[in-house]
């Protein structure tokens, strides 16, 4: 048992055991690493990661690594873009294990491929193909006899 307030090691700190490690810094504690990437135990029941000047939050795993929630909502929320980086091209859109659509990079074009199914668009809302004037359109409003115009 160590009483002191403080523990310093010149080397690594092994600490070996089957009852895990316990920080109990108390609300608003952190622990803190040598480049600065941080762990606080905020006080409002989040634990905040501050990382490097690289931002890259890395989970290396021998196999498929998954991020997980385990009730509720996940939400990923950036001030600026969120970028999707898959290298094996593809972009698989599930609900409870099941891919309902995947999204596919084939050199430079993009396949939406749904799985047993069909796509369907909110009323009112409009595919525009080609995104200039004299492109072609598809309103999902539209009737049977006019469903495509040309813009």
């Amino acid at each position: 048992m160590i009483t002191s307030p403080t523990l310093t090691a010149s080397g690594d700190l092994v600490v070996q055991g089957t009852t895990g490690l316990t920080f109990n810094t108390g609300a608003g504690g952190d622990i803190t690493f040598a480049l600065g990437e941080k762990i606080d135990n905020d006080s409002d029941n989040q634990i905040n990661l501050t990382l490097g000047t690289s931002g890259t939050l890395l989970l290396t795993s021998a196999t498929a690594a998954t991020l997980a929630n385990s009730a509720g909502d996940l939400t990923v929320d950036a001030v600026a873009d969120i970028v999707l980086d898959a290298d094996g091209g593809d972009i698989f859109l599930k609900d409870a294990t099941t891919t309902f659509a995947t999204l596919t990079n084939s050199t430079t074009d993009l396949t939406l491929d749904i799985a047993g199914g069909n796509l369907f668009l909110a009323d009112g809302d409009t595919i525009n193909i080609g995104g200039v004037v004299g492109a072609l359109t598809y309103n999902s409003m539209a009737s049977d006899t006019d469903a495509k115009d040309e813009a």
